[in-house]
């Protein structure tokens, strides 16, 4: 049985398909949203231990659910990873360093263990 959950919030599943892909072997289970709104309902039920938010979405964008979670005591102590194709969208609404999150730039690629 996983014990640790990881949602991933992107409206492509092509992106969602290949963050699953990415991750090595264990003992989690990866829930997918397809828009904010769905994201952001699953965060409240399912308090994932990892959130990866595409910045730009459907219903409700990443942005949109990012400022929902911080309003959040025991959401906003989730780790956050913010995905993007257009970092300088980012940057414009949260400036850098950022503090309650990572970000990483799409698209990305698995690299190999050296």
């Amino acid at each position: 049985m996983s014990t640790h959950k990881i949602l991933v919030i992107d409206d492509s599943k092509v992106i969602r398909m290949r963050v699953k892909d990415m991750l090595p072997e264990g003992n989690f289970k990866v829930l997918e949203a397809k828009d904010g709104v769905e994201g952001y309902n699953l965060i409240r039920s399912e308090k994932p231990n990892l959130i990866m938010l595409d910045f730009l979405l459907p219903k409700m964008s990443g942005w949109d659910v990012y400022q929902e979670v911080q309003k959040e005591y025991d959401l906003k102590k989730i780790p956050l990873v913010l995905m993007s194709g257009r970092k300088e969208e980012v940057v414009e609404k949260i400036t850098e360093p950022f503090e309650y999150f990572s970000f990483i730039e799409k698209p990305f690629e698995k690299k190999a263990a050296t």
